[in-house]
């Protein structure tokens, strides 16, 4: 077994005044701009409600450990390398640009501080080849109005490690790295109350938590919620997620399935060989807060067939499942059939019971 793999990375973008910002002070934000209601209307707060949901389901997605390039959106270049040293939270403190807080928030620690940064045509090299496939383009994910944090796995982290060893092939890392002297976030907060409740107009620096959904018992909104307490608890590997999905090793978050990147899968787990520790079997995963059809489920095996063509991965080493709250009796046959006539890996189906102010997830058998 291979036990000095470096951890998965993030590729966190932002513009070139915040680049200075971030590495003078060791905190990365990601920016508050349209998560507060801009009137009192039921339209202006849930549309608040939804941006601060997909901010929220982009840093829950980093733990850490993790590895942070940053990306300057307009010089088109990325810094390395630093790590995650806490859980992610949300700060008002100004230390960014006062024209805005940038309050969904990571403290980084110095890993290896390259002094020559990679220029962007080199990443887009690895897209072409194949090398680069958690994140569609860059120039898409710097338009969106979420992604500007993308978890990518631990190969991806090699590939772009070894550019910025070639762009510094002279560099000699010193024997011990400048620390930050972050103080350990003490407050914590779950992550329902940024979305429900005033808590972005109070001061000071929330750890971020998410082990159950709050009030969030239904609507769409109960969907957003189950997303983040889902890949919290995955990426944190929670004994829960242990129990129902297994000895995975890696959580992505809206995997691209086909080059073009228009269909994205929810979430990615990657399973490795223990004695070698590469991947050995990969799970797309779907997350509905409602019942389960047929239709959806053939929807998520043509995401299955369209990411083994694109990295040529044996049909059988991709798995799909889905989470819901209920299945189709036609979902249940078609799953029952499936595995009873065709070879590929079966697919599985969980279910989510709400139970309180969380849920009870179990495996639907006997399909």
């Amino acid at each position: 077994m291979n036990n000095d793999r470096l951890p998965r990375g993030v590729i966190c973008f932002s513009n070139p005044n915040q680049i200075v910002y971030i590495r003078q002070n060791g905190t990365y934000g990601n920016v508050g701009v349209g998560d507060k209601p801009s009137k009192q209307s039921p339209q202006a707060i849930s549309a608040a409600k939804r941006i601060r949901f997909g901010k929220l389901k982009d840093l829950l997605c980093v733990k850490p450990g993790d590895l942070v390039f940053l990306y300057e959106t307009v010089t088109s270049k990325l810094h390395g390398v630093w790590k995650v040293a806490d859980e992610p939270f949300y700060g008002t403190t100004n230390i960014f640009d006062p024209k805005d807080i940038y309050p969904y928030r990571l403290l980084i620690e110095r890993y290896l501080e390259f002094p020559n940064s990679v220029p962007s045509m080199e990443l887009r090299k690895l897209l072409d080849k194949g090398m680069l496939w958690a994140i569609r383009t860059f120039e898409r994910e710097m338009q969106a109005s979420f992604a500007s944090i993308n978890p990518i796995s631990i190969t991806e982290s090699e590939a772009i490690l070894d550019l910025f060893w070639r762009y510094n092939n002279q560099f000699t890392p010193p024997k011990s790295v400048p620390s930050y002297n972050h103080q350990p976030l003490s407050n914590n907060i779950n992550y329902y109350d940024l979305v429900i409740n005033n808590v972005y107009q109070s001061q000071g620096n929330l750890k971020i938590e998410a082990y159950d959904l709050g009030q969030y018992q239904t609507g769409s909104i109960l969907e957003e919620a189950l997303h983040c307490f889902i890949i919290y608890n995955l990426v944190r590997g929670s004994s829960q997620m242990r129990d129902v999905f297994g000895s995975y090793s890696q959580v992505l978050r809206e995997v691209p399935a086909s080059t073009a990147g228009q269909q994205r899968v929810d979430v990615m787990l990657i399973y490795e060989n223990p004695m070698t520790s590469e991947p050995s079997v990969y799970s797309l995963m779907e997350i509905k807060r409602g019942e389960v059809t047929g239709a959806m489920l053939r929807q998520l095996l043509e995401y299955v067939k369209l990411f083994s063509e694109r990295h040529t991965i044996d049909p059988n080493a991709i798995e799909g499942i889905y989470l819901g709250k209920d299945f189709s009796p036609e979902a249940k046959d078609y799953v029952r059939k499936r595995a009873t006539i065709e070879v590929e890996r079966p697919l599985r189906l969980i279910k989510y019971t709400l139970s309180g102010n969380t849920i009870d997830l179990t495996q639907v058998s006997d399909t």
